[in-house]
């Protein structure tokens, strides 16, 4: 015997499962609200609560699709700001380099020869590089002589 069902009977038990079936179990002759009640309305509920399956379970894949995109953009950004700080330092090492290999250079010293040397040369010239800009920043705290005593 086949029971066919409107949708609107469905409809009406829909509400009851709709982003819930993880928690509501489909039901059955054996729970205790259904146990009592006609075939149609018991059918009814299961059509009900199948096709809230379905919408949860799309739910659910669009849910992790949106997720995945956000960590994949995050990913792209992060990515991209790598690169650009990659690019400054880059550049911000060739400005220090620059006077050291004009320096190798007018000595008679070959590229090959720099760039075996260039990564101890590099350190060297950001100790030199940070150490002006402390004595700077030490210089800038001193009180000037007109300005003792003023705040």
């Amino acid at each position: 015997m086949t029971i066919t069902i409107p949708q609107s009977e469905i409809d009406a038990h829909k509400h009851k499962f709709t982003l819930k079936t993880h928690k509501v179990k489909r039901p059955t002759r054996s729970d205790p609200a259904y146990a009592n009640v006609p075939d149609r309305t018991l059918a009814a509920a299961q059509f009900a609560w199948d096709e809230a399956k379905e919408a949860d379970a799309k739910h659910q894949a669009f849910a992790a699709e949106g997720v995945v995109r956000r960590a994949e953009a995050e990913a792209a950004r992060r990515a991209q700001q790598r690169e650009q700080d990659a690019q400054r330092q880059a550049a911000a090492d060739a400005k220090l380099l620059e006077p050291a290999w004009r320096a190798f250079q007018s000595a008679g010293g070959t590229a090959e020869a720099f760039e075996k040397i260039k990564p101890q040369v590099l350190e060297a010239a950001r100790l030199k590089a940070a150490t002006d800009a402390a004595s700077g920043a030490a210089d800038q705290m001193q009180p000037k002589p007109g300005n003792l005593g003023r705040f």
